[in-house]
């Protein structure tokens, strides 16, 4: 196991997931792509933030009823937004992906080269079909039985974006830690 996969909180999940390798196209959208990236981790963390049930310094019960309201009023306007992007999108198939704040690992059949630049596309969240896509090169392919385990070292370096990658990655490790522990 390698220092960047064994340092590090990841999240272990089946998720559509593709690669291709990296071309001069991709590298010129790179302000656009982080910039895309950091609002799909942003709106995830919005989403997927549990419903409040204490307000601290709650002032008027009647406030909290209606923003209770709002909120659930959002919340059906973005599933149907979801569930029409989803008919509409083909995902990738979904694989054994582990997900940290500076490599991803997953589990394919038609692996890439050993240090091979590559732009992966993974969707984190069926709440909202939007693909964080990555640039990243490959630091280790290991044949299995099967496939091919492979890991990609990350390239981005914002800092914003490594913050709020290690927020979404800790987020879903926690509940992945809940879900095991739960009768």
């Amino acid at each position: 196991m390698s220092d960047i996969e064994s340092s590090t909180v990841g999240y272990t999940a089946n998720l559509p997931l593709s690669w291709k390798p990296v071309s001069d196209v991709d590298k010129t959208e790179q302000v656009g792509r982080l910039h895309s990236n950091l609002a799909l981790l942003r709106g995830l963390a919005s989403i997927e933030a549990a419903a409040l049930t204490e307000i601290e310094h709650e002032r008027d019960a009647l406030l909290s009823k209606a923003l209770e309201r709002l909120e659930a009023k959002v919340d059906i306007a973005i599933n149907l937004l979801a569930r029409l992007t989803l008919s509409q999108t083909e995902l990738p198939k979904p694989m054994a992906v582990t997900l940290r704040a500076q490599s991803i690992e997953w589990i394919d059949a038609t692996p890439p080269e050993l240090n091979q630049e590559v732009t992966l596309t993974v969707y984190l969240s069926p709440k909202l079909p939007e693909p964080l896509i990555l640039q990243a090169r490959i630091i280790e392919v290991k044949h299995l039985d099967t496939a091919y385990r492979c890991i990609a070292e990350l390239h981005e370096r914002d800092e914003e974006f490594e913050e709020w990658m290690i927020r979404t990655v800790f987020r879903y490790h926690r509940r992945e830690l809940q879900a095991r522990h739960q009768p």
